[in-house]
């Protein structure tokens, strides 16, 4: 299989080379920064050991240069303290969330002062590029709901950030 972007050897069931890997994702986290006006704010990284969790914080020390009002913690807090909280949920869990509260309607959805550096990206795609920038983790098992969300995305591609999408434009 080969790159989408460069035509390059991509990486296994990632539709990237590892150049093009990298300067996607980080094009992303740039573009959900510059949606909030992050200037001078007050952020707290929720990072609880976890791949995506490990990326996001990184992400937050390399591309967010304009404040240095950075704190991390491993679970939320008091958000009233900080004007924007950094959490590390990717399409998947977007699409998991979304899922969800379309078939319990008992999930509350996030505050609104919340950033997803990471939601337009597939927890594949960031567990490779924290592979790629050698960065340490801890392993946890996925939940069955996410399982469901992977066989969907095996059959159907484009599942995941499909149904992200479709989670953002619905005001739930």
């Amino acid at each position: 299989m080969s790159c989408v972007v460069c035509e390059k050897k991509a990486i296994e069931h990632i539709d990237f080379c590892r150049s093009c890997l990298m300067k996607t994702i980080e094009k992303r986290t740039r573009k959900e920064i510059s949606k909030n006006s992050v200037r001078n704010a007050k952020i707290l990284v929720v990072n609880d050991g976890n791949c995506n969790g490990e990326v996001n914080a990184y992400l937050i020390k390399k591309i967010v240069t304009i404040t240095d009002k950075i704190n991390y913690a491993k679970k939320m807090r008091n958000n009233k303290d900080y004007d924007f909280i950094s959490v590390s949920d990717t399409a998947d869990d977007e699409a998991n969330r979304f899922l969800e509260f379309m078939l319990n309607s008992s999930k509350e959805k996030s505050p609104k002062k919340i950033i997803k550096l990471l939601k337009k990206s597939l927890s594949s795609e960031v567990f490779a590029y924290a592979e790629i920038k050698r960065i340490k983790y801890s392993k946890k098992t996925k939940s069955s709901e996410i399982s469901l969300l992977d066989k969907l995305e095996e059959q159907y591609k484009g599942s995941k950030q499909g149904l992200s999408k479709a989670s953002e434009k619905l005001e739930w």
